[in-house]
């Protein structure tokens, strides 16, 4: 669908994605634009390393008083 677009000015809208890998998928073959619940999106957003940094990051601060 989105070859079959491409020139037109008309984008692929996937709506209700209910998973990131949704997301992910979709971004792989070409759709650029979603929309998701809020819990999909803070998901999407979120990074293991980027959290764990930041607890080591509040724990050193926490103890500087």
């Amino acid at each position: 669908m989105v070859q079959a677009l491409q020139g037109t000015g008309t984008h692929v809208l996937l709506a209700s994605v209910r998973s990131p890998q949704v997301v992910e998928q979709a971004a792989a073959v070409g759709v650029r634009h979603v929309t998701a619940n809020p819990d999909v999106v803070e998901a999407m957003a979120a990074d293991e390393h980027t959290e764990q940094a930041a607890r080591v990051f509040e724990d050193v601060m926490a103890r500087r008083g």
